[in-house]
């Protein structure tokens, strides 16, 4: 987001929204650096790739980023590309998030497969996935040990060389438990757990969110791939 949109959004002035931009660069330098050399490969191979090798394809349209094809990343200048349209703009962010909302679906997904062998034991069931979130319904006597197991399996889900963690927190319903989390408690935390009861019965809410992680992306510093243990 430029600081044209940003201020737009916010309705803030574009000087003091440009300032805030090139703060926010400068206190999380890496972050940008992992996105810029995703998008160095997107252009360089023709994909981007999730933490598990899931591809995300890009076909660019400008000759400009085309004459770029199975050039080396690290020599691509992406300040030097001028006139790609807007259709290729778009591409290039969507290569630059892939690997991040890619690599958390990666993992939900596995994350929901070992709950659904856990469940098979129990009266409680996954009801559905809402973006990053697994909802359950869980009968009353077996919350306080599936809110442990369930937890465990989420932290589990795939070993990285960074920690995944996982919060429980409890409400009389869904919306109540998620009011009661702040975001500046959560923002640097890749997944949560929330519990809500209700009526003799209980809904615990989970998901994983690689978007706020960024000590996932930190983590790249070196070689800006997540390393799987």
């Amino acid at each position: 987001m430029g600081s044209l949109r940003f201020s737009r959004s916010t309705g803030i002035d574009k000087n003091l929204a440009n300032e805030f931009i090139k703060r926010f660069y400068t206190r999380y330098p890496k972050v940008f650096e992992f996105l810029e050399s995703v998008k160095k490969q997107a252009i360089s191979q023709g994909y981007v790739e999730t933490i598990l090798g899931r591809r995300r394809y890009v076909d660019f349209t400008s000759r400009n980023l085309q004459n770029l094809k199975n050039v080396a990343p690290e020599e691509i200048e992406l300040s030097q590309l001028k006139n790609i349209g807007a259709y290729d703009a778009w591409l290039l962010r969507a290569a630059a998030n892939a690997p991040i909302q890619g690599s958390s679906a990666d993992i939900i997904k596995i994350a929901s497969i070992k709950i659904h062998e856990l469940l098979q034991d129990y009266l409680a069931r996954l009801l559905l996935q809402v973006h990053d979130e697994l909802i359950f319904e869980v009968p009353p006597q077996e919350l306080e040990e599936l809110q442990i197991k369930i937890k465990s399996v989420m932290e589990n889900a795939l070993e990285l060389s960074v920690p995944l963690l996982v919060e429980a927190k409890a409400g009389d319903n869904w919306m109540e438990a998620k009011w009661d989390r702040g975001d500046e408690e959560t923002i640097f935390r890749a997944g949560e757990a929330e519990v809500a009861e209700e009526a003799g019965e209980a809904n615990i809410f989970f998901f994983l969110s690689f978007l706020r992680f960024l000590g996932y992306l930190r983590s790249l510093n070196s070689n800006l791939k997540s390393k799987i243990v």
